[in-house]
């Protein structure tokens, strides 16, 4: 596995071309929003930092990328059964 060098803002701008939001982000990744800011509190940083604290190899990204996509085409096969029926 690669080292964790990469940040949630940084990894927002490799995932530009989807459009990913960090809450996006966040949620694919597995993390909480709670351990993202207590990580960023062991880094020595203020918790409200959380976007700047390496956490994410470039492996990391390429499945984040997987799993953002797998969401949305589950949520748009959703949209289409609901509209289907009302």
């Amino acid at each position: 596995m690669s080292e964790s060098n990469l940040t949630i803002i940084e990894a927002e701008i490799l995932l530009s071309n989807l459009g990913a939001t960090c809450e996006e982000i966040i949620d694919a990744s597995g993390w909480t929003l709670g351990e993202l800011e207590a990580a960023a509190v062991r880094a020595g940083r203020l918790r409200e930092e959380y976007r700047r604290i390496p956490m994410f190899s470039d492996e990391d990204v390429d499945r984040l990328r997987r799993r953002i996509l797998a969401e949305r085409a589950e949520l748009a096969g959703l949209g289409r059964v609901i509209s289907r029926r009302f």
